[in-house]
């Protein structure tokens, strides 16, 4: 069912106020990083350093700091998209060191995945149901918990939803 009603701006900075909101608490809950998600911040913070944007690189192996050497190593583990938009976020605050900046690319994209979710919802179902798709998403419980973490694989939403 095709419908010619669809979301106007209200409803898309409705959306997007209310994931900012939903998704924000990450980024000012002063929350310590996890173990999974300290990967991104780091090789984030090496590029950030030392401006190589092509490959993003890790510490090196223990042995190695335990012999007092720290070596960067590459790390090829995914491509370096979320390293781009992690140093992307952090330019204007001159840095990539705190939780709070490193989880704004994750809610950026979040937020970015409600809203094409919903504008393609609205486009083929109208904009009742573009807005009922765009909440339901926000709100499941993998999606915002995904949205508030600082891990890579969560721009792979972002770039499936893009392509669809």
């Amino acid at each position: 069912m095709m419908s010619s009603e669809r979301l106007n701006r209200f409803d898309l900075l409705t959306l997007s106020a209310y994931c900012l909101l939903l998704f924000g608490i990450a980024v000012v809950s002063g929350r310590p990083l996890t173990l999974h998600e300290c990967v991104l911040p780091q090789t984030a913070r090496s590029m950030f350093a030392d401006r190589d944007f092509l490959v993003p690189k890790i510490n090196g192996q223990s042995a190695d700091r335990a012999a007092g050497a720290m070596p960067l190593e590459p790390w090829l583990e995914s491509p370096p998209l979320p390293q781009w938009i992690t140093v992307a976020v952090a330019t204007p605050f001159g840095r990539c060191d705190s939780e709070s900046i490193v989880r704004i690319g994750p809610m950026i994209v979040g937020i970015y995945v409600v809203l094409l979710t919903a504008w393609m919802a609205s486009l083929w179902y109208g904009r009742s149901l573009g807005l009922l798709a765009g909440l339901v998403l926000a709100t499941t419980l993998e999606f915002t918990r995904y949205s508030w973490l600082a891990e890579d694989e969560f721009n792979l939403w972002g770039i499936v939803t893009t392509v669809v």
